[in-house]
């Protein structure tokens, strides 16, 4: 049986699973150092990622935990029940952000790797990309499609106390779509619109510095100096050591 995917959604198979590969082997290296803290790098959009010797994936309404300490023998520690319909995961330190149709649902990472809840934020229904730090979550929320009738923007989230993280401002954008976070830069996709680069200094109050309309941009994972971009043509990497300045290093077509 052959399964017609279309071109959007081949792209973002391809562009998670290059840079899952590519990034899985430094954060294995660092947890095989004895750094059980260590978070997987993966996009706005992702379904999987890691975080120290476990996977986890969100399916639908379901959280999977993989033990991943014998690469060649994972096993399924954990499935934990989400009140919602997942769409993305994002780790930072010991925590889960994940992004569902109707809010943003934040989970701790245990001792055991097994996740356990800690708050919410709800919100009109509509797919969300969350990025997150200490302080502050940003989501993207898109309206008229498949997820309902949520207003597109940015929507900012106070998380300085994660039991219960408040919405505290929306920057209406057209087309918002993956986001990525880099020192004091937020880089929000917004597809055919370009890619919007907002300085954070103030994290509730993003500065937009530029937008590049060279491409459609769709997500980004910031990695050190390097800025990986799933656009339209591929894959893009870009030079952010002048993380306000991104310059284009390489293109990788589809």
């Amino acid at each position: 049986m052959i399964i017609q995917l279309d071109t959007l959604k081949l792209l973002k198979f391809i562009f998670v699973l290059l840079v899952f590969t590519f990034l899985a082997g430094c954060t294995k290296e660092n947890a095989s150092n004895g750094d059980n803290s260590a978070s997987g790098k993966g996009g706005s959009l992702a379904k999987f990622t890691l975080s120290g010797n476990y996977l986890y994936v969100v399916d639908n309404s379901v959280l999977y935990t993989y033990d991943v300490s014998d690469s060649k023998n994972p096993v399924l520690q954990d499935q934990t029940y989400i009140d919602a319909t997942s769409e993305t995961i994002f780790p930072y330190k010991d925590k889960l952000f994940i992004g569902t149709t109707t809010g943003m649902f934040i989970y701790a990472i245990q001792q055991n790797g097994r996740p356990a809840y800690l708050g919410s934020a709800s919100h009109v229904r509509s797919c969300d990309p969350v990025v997150s730090n200490d302080t502050v979550a940003y989501v993207t929320l898109s309206g008229n499609n498949r997820c309902g009738p949520g207003v597109d923007g940015l929507y900012i989230h106070d998380v300085r106390d994660v039991l219960n993280p408040k919405l505290v401002k929306t920057l209406e954008m057209p087309t918002p779509f993956g986001l990525g976070l880099h020192k004091n830069i937020l880089y929000v996709c917004c597809k055919e619109n370009g890619l919007k680069v907002f300085d954070i200094t103030k994290p509730f109050e993003p500065v937009l510095l530029k937008t590049d309309i060279t491409t459609s941009f769709f997500d980004v994972i910031p990695y050190n100096n390097l800025l990986i971009a799933y656009v339209k043509e591929g894959i893009a990497l870009l030079d952010i050591t002048d993380a306000a300045n991104p310059v284009f290093l390489q293109h990788i077509p589809h």
